[in-house]
């Protein structure tokens, strides 16, 4: 049992450090991050956020960034489970 919660454990730090990687690497390319859209949407609402967001920051947050998590996750899973 603690072996497997350690394994769990270890797989959320992983994805963790991914996303904060990932995060790290949209900033460096000045693409949007959750929080940053976020924040708009709590500025600005909903309809006006997705109306001032540009259609590559789009893509990036709903397409590219859970497909750099997911393959994290996939190869994550791989190693420790497999």
């Amino acid at each position: 049992m603690l072996s497997l919660l350690f394994r769990i454990f270890f797989l959320g730090i992983l994805i963790l450090l991914g996303a904060i990687l990932v995060n790290a690497l949209a900033k460096a390319v000045k693409l949007f991050t959750w929080y940053d859209f976020f924040n708009l949407i709590s500025e600005k609402g909903l309809e006006v956020a997705l109306q001032s967001t540009s259609w590559v920051n789009l893509l990036f947050l709903f397409l590219v960034y859970p497909l750099f998590l997911g393959f994290i996750v996939y190869l994550v899973y791989r190693a420790i489970f497999c």
